[in-house]
């Protein structure tokens, strides 16, 4: 940038060596807001009425400190505006070597769910590097069961990020793909590789928990533990791959394979289990049952999800003797 460009934004003209300069070149204007670079310094969620938000705004470097902020928050329950007011000085990161404006939001005792209308707007006088309006709610901890007339849902403002002067506030939950029906896989285990949905956010995706919950009135999973509704529980993690989120076993249980009755102790003839096993001669009682696949405080409004399934026993056509139509017996096909 020449010295006119360095030395004059916001004035109109400059001598310099007796010459007259004019300050403001156009440009440079796509410059500017292009090297304005606004972000967040992280993303911001959990947006509650018991405290106050300080958003962090970072751009530009220590050069850029000529710019002011004006930023205005509107209780969309009530209409008043909360706050509307000017940041005429950034701080500077020595660190980073950006400018910071720092925003305070006041939730506390004013958010509720009709959210907070917030505009920010970065500028040098007529020069605006940053203009942008938005909502954001509280988390409301809402209740999603999967439907295949409804296999999708969304959710905005629940979380706050800003990168390379975009903002970002929306989260979908996808189960277009997702089964309602889970089959087996080789040797009697549950193919949970069925189970997945695609998750659409800039922000990663958070649970506190996931689980398969499996109603078993008839003591299919002997050896696993029961609630007093005849509820098995088997912990799973869960797994992301881009947009996809898919699901392991992540609780330790113990596997006889003579008859693939799990436990959550070891025993003779044991072994780890990476995966959730079927018992032995209880396929077609297991498609009688309940199957659900449940998380808590997923994604950034906090929501539960409960999908419904339906066990389909299928054996394979070449394989172990019990579980196959044509088996393998010492190298001899029978």
């Amino acid at each position: 940038m020449n010295v006119s460009k360095a030395l004059a934004i916001g004035a109109s003209a400059l001598v310099l060596g007796g010459e007259f300069v004019p300050i403001f070149d156009p440009t440079i204007l796509d410059e500017i807001i292009t090297y304005i670079d606004v972000n967040t310094d992280k993303v911001y969620t959990n947006f509650s009425s018991s405290a106050d938000q300080t958003i962090k705004l970072l751009y530009g470097d220590k050069k850029m400190n000529v710019y002011s902020c004006y930023y205005t928050v509107t209780d969309l329950s009530s209409g008043n505006v909360l706050k509307n007011g000017r940041i005429s000085k950034p701080t500077v990161s020595v660190i980073k070597n950006r400018c910071i404006f720092s925003l305070s939001i006041p939730f506390k005792d004013n958010l509720t769910n009709e959210g907070f209308l917030i505009t920010i707007k970065i500028s040098n006088g007529t020069i605006v590097g940053f203009n942008e309006t938005f909502t954001l709610y509280p988390a409301t901890y809402g209740f999603y069961t999967y439907s295949s007339s409804n296999p999708t849902y969304s959710h905005s403002g629940r979380f706050l990020s800003i990168v390379s002067s975009t903002v970002y506030l929306d989260e979908e939950f996808d189960f277009t793909n997702t089964v309602s029906e889970i089959s087996n896989k080789s040797e009697g285990r549950l193919n949970l590789e069925e189970l997945y949905f695609d998750f659409k956010s800039k922000v990663p995706f958070t649970y506190s928990g996931a689980k398969l919950t499996i109603q078993d009135t008839n003591n299919v999973f002997k050896n696993l533990p029961h609630d007093r509704f005849n509820f098995v529980t088997i912990g799973l993690a869960a797994n992301v791959d881009g947009a996809k989120v898919s699901f392991t076993l992540s609780e330790q249980l113990y596997v006889n394979l003579e008859n693939n009755q799990m436990s959550t102790y070891m025993s003779v003839g044991s072994t780890l289990a990476s995966d959730i096993y079927i018992p032995i001669g209880y396929e077609s009682v297991l498609e009688q049952e309940k199957i659900y696949l449940n998380f808590d405080e997923m994604g950034s409004n906090k929501d539960a999800l409960s999908l419904r399934l339906n066990f389909k026993y299928r054996s394979a056509y070449v394989g172990n003797c019990y579980f196959s139509d044509i088996c393998i017996v010492g190298g001899i096909l029978e």
